[in-house]
């Protein structure tokens, strides 16, 4: 940058101006005429960790220096944590725009970073954008302005030891018995793993991280402390294994089983696999947390119920290979039933996979093989293969087989039936039927009316005060005029006047606020209302489809007002609502491949 015939200096230095200082009295000249060029820059730490730079420069002498060099400072938020550092600008000391490259401003920012000792956290690869976004604004109408340019490092205090346990340490998997196994009566839970699952977790004490503010000042954070000691869990070496990686040492299953607390020392018992759920060997079974439970594993046929009659069993996963018994109740997220499900049983789960289905479901999704008899709702979809005298609801239903005779099928989308068997059946889009949206259409019912109560109290007062507003009104005109008057006449207006005034005003001001008050109560009960009448007309979007055969003496209905008795067959067919002439009609038509 210095011009070639001016005499120069070089230095190595790490302050800048006091180097500068030392060269003006070198060559004879005010600091103020000096410039440099930064050659090249080293950086190096001291025994403490602060960060320094060494910089190499010529300086020369130059009373023409860059315009730019005037405008530009750096600003510290002292405060901040990391500490920041922007490049401050002020072009308002500009007469003209002042021309620069970009090259240049790049050049000068670095120069007066240098000057101001900053070493730290520079945003180098930003420096071409705040370039860019400087000489946008290098003009005299442009208010003063400041940019990021470089921000420190927030220590990291270091973390204090930890134990976490991915089990209930606190639950023991049944009563240990004196020949080692575990008597599962009455216990209502289980604690089974799996091998390969995470038991527990020690973390040790980290060190922690420095951190630096924008002088390349080290910041120093404290180390963490010992707090839980894994040392202190016992387990046994060869049902569960130790990991260590790094500061973190894992205990993990080695085997699957339920977890159990015996002189004090961790084990896995490998009797996760119930033979049956009855009263005299486990009682009820509820298998807390993320557990699977397989019952009935390794049966022959013809034996009796695998989970008896009254018996509960709770888990996240249930498997029965066998059958339910009488008022017997599985409950969890997924449940597989191989074998039969009693006519009085109940299951409850998300998913829930079916062979014969004879009970009560509720589920998200249930599928079936063989359904007789049985009852069941699903907030999402049913698929069954074969289905007799069954009670179905659910948005979407799916008979892949065969629909025989004596089923009740109600649905809100949609109901596709491969092929239809028998008579006596009804095929239902009756949304307000599901028993979640008839409840919700209740509790809108309650609501309306709720509403409406309101809204006559509402009304009557908004009635009341507006009535007072409209008899009130000429007497406040008047009262103005008068007050107008004697304002004019330069008179004295009595306080009973103004008084006057003041109460219309605030009568006018109750009256507003029960007009907002009355409205927000009608908007309310205008949207509840159409919220109903959403509800009861869902119908009109569902169809019915008939891949085969329906024979006649099978019933088709949409909502409570449509009905139609088939009184002949139909092969391959859509059914659904369409308003023909202001009137709605069950349309069939034809829907084979």
């Amino acid at each position: 940058m210095g011009n070639e015939g001016f005499e120069f200096i070089e230095r190595e230095t790490d302050n800048i101006e006091e180097t500068l200082e030392e060269a003006a009295t070198v060559l004879g000249v005010p600091k103020k005429l000096l410039d440099f060029e930064i050659l090249q820059e080293n950086e190096k730490k001291d025994n403490i960790g602060n960060i320094k730079k060494i910089y190499k420069l010529k300086i020369f002498i130059n009373d023409n220096k860059s315009k730019l060099f005037k405008l530009l400072s750096v600003e510290t938020d002292s405060d901040e944590h990391p500490q920041k550092a922007y490049i401050a600008v002020d072009p308002t000391i500009l007469k003209n725009p002042l021309d620069i490259s970009d090259e240049e401003i790049i050049e000068t920012v670095r120069k007066v970073l240098a000057l101001n000792k900053i070493v730290y956290g520079v945003k180098e690869k930003l420096l071409q954008k705040i370039a860019k976004e400087i000489k946008k604004r290098l003009s005299p109408e442009f208010k003063p302005f400041r940019i990021l340019i470089a921000e420190g490092k927030k220590p990291i205090r270091g973390e204090n030891s930890k134990l976490i346990f991915h089990f209930d340490r606190y639950k023991a998997a049944g009563t240990i018995k004196e020949n080692g196994k575990i008597d599962y009566k009455n216990k209502n839970f289980l604690v089974p793993v799996k091998k390969g699952q995470l038991l527990i977790e020690f973390y040790k004490p980290t060190q922690g991280e420095e951190g630096y503010d924008v002088f390349g000042n080290i910041i120093v954070q404290d180390v963490g402390i010992m707090i839980d000691d894994l040392d202190e869990i016992k387990f046994n070496e060869s049902a569960i294994k130790k990991i260590e990686e790094g500061r973190i040492i894992k205990l993990i299953a080695n085997k699957d089983g339920v977890i159990i607390f015996k002189n004090g020392i961790y084990d896995i018992d490998t009797t996760v696999a119930i033979d049956k759920v009855d009263i005299k060997t486990t009682g009820n079974l509820n298998a807390d947390g993320d557990v699977e439970l397989e019952i009935g594993l390794g049966i022959s046929d013809g034996v009796e119920d695998t989970i008896a009659a009254g018996m509960e069993v709770k888990g996240k996963k249930v498997i029965v290979n066998g059958d339910v018994g009488p008022k017997a109740k599985i409950i969890a997220e997924e449940v597989e039933i191989r074998g039969s499900v009693h006519q009085e049983a109940f299951i409850k789960a998300k998913k829930a996979k079916i062979a014969i289905c004879r009970g009560t479901v509720e589920a998200d999704e249930i599928e079936i093989d063989l359904s007789e008899h049985a009852h069941l709702t699903a907030r999402n979809n049913v698929i069954i293969n074969k289905a007799v005298a069954t009670k179905i609801f659910s948005p979407k239903v799916e008979i892949k087989d065969t629909l025989m005779s004596s089923c009740i099928t109600t649905s809100k989308d949609s109901i596709i039936i491969n092929n239809i068997e028998g008579g006596d059946n009804i095929i239902a889009i009756k949304p307000l039927e599901l028993p979640w949206i008839k409840e919700q259409y209740k509790e809108l019912l309650v609501k309306e009316k709720y509403m409406k109560t309101i809204l006559k109290g509402e009304e009557k007062k908004y009635i009341t005060l507006r009535g007072r507003v409209e008899n009130e009104k000429p007497k406040y005109e008047a009262i103005l005029k008068t007050i107008q008057k004697l304002k004019e006449a330069k008179k004295e207006v009595p306080n009973s006047l103004l008084v006057a005034v003041k109460r219309f005003k605030e009568l006018q001001n109750e009256f507003k606020k029960q007009e907002e008050s009355f409205k927000s109560v009608q908007e309310e009960l205008i949207s509840i209302q159409k919220e109903m009448e959403k509800l009861r007309n869902s119908y009109k979007e569902g169809h019915i489809i008939i891949d085969k055969k329906i024979p006649a003496n099978n019933i088709i209905i949409f909502d409570d007002n449509l009905k139609r008795v088939l009184d002949k067959d139909y092969n391959g067919v859509k059914i659904y609502v369409r308003e023909i002439q202001g009137k709605e009609e069950i349309i069939i038509e034809d829907h084979s491949e």
